[in-house]
């Protein structure tokens, strides 16, 4: 019985810019359908997942002190 490696298939994954277009178009042109989505996802997700609302705040101050230390790098 000969053993071999099993082969190894990388399959690269890309994002074109007329895709990246595409979903801009969308999100503008949908702006309503994507809001609501979001929301409900939100409501949803707050009352089931306990840790949800504290990882959203964590991820908003990071955001918030990015940005700020952003800003501050601009005006030096």
């Amino acid at each position: 019985m000969d053993q071999t490696e099993p082969q190894v298939i990388i399959i690269y994954k890309t994002y074109s810019e007329a895709q990246k277009r595409a979903n801009k178009k969308y999100s503008d042109n949908n702006k309503d359908k994507i809001n609501k989505h979001m929301r409900t996802y939100y409501n949803k997700r707050k009352e089931v997942d306990p840790d949800f609302l504290e990882k959203r705040r964590q991820a908003s101050k990071k955001a918030y002190y990015k940005k700020k230390l952003e800003n501050q790098k601009k005006s030096i």
